[in-house]
């Protein structure tokens, strides 16, 4: 199952006060997250949340299933924050090719304040 027919449930404590409350905190729109869960419901062909117009709440088939995905969808999101977080900084070999003369003016002033 691709990573984007998960996108709407990691925030499913939301979804006990509905949609749109799952929207705000997982920043997406309600529509966005009622159709992730309708790909996702279609893709499982089980219906995991009883909506009404006033709620939305699991089913109990829904509760089992978030039971049994919800370790693998933290160690997803927790694999997705660690490298995000290895990518904050730059790293790796810096090249740059100057004359002399133009090293001696516009790099060495700097190069300190850079390292």
């Amino acid at each position: 199952m691709r990573q984007d027919k998960l996108d709407g449930l990691p925030g499913c404590s939301a979804y006990q006060r509905g949609f749109s409350s799952a929207g705000v905190q997982l920043g997406i729109s309600p529509s966005a997250v009622s159709q992730s869960i309708r790909q996702l419901e279609r893709g499982l062909g089980l219906t995991l949340f009883h909506r009404t117009t006033r709620s939305v709440s699991l089913t109990d088939i829904g509760a089992r299933y978030l039971e049994r995905v919800a370790p693998a969808l933290h160690l997803l999101t927790q694999a997705a924050a660690d490298l995000a977080d290895e990518n904050s900084a730059p790293s790796g070999a810096l090249r740059i090719t100057f004359s002399r003369s133009a090293s001696l003016i516009v790099l060495q002033p700097v190069l300190p304040s850079f390292l």
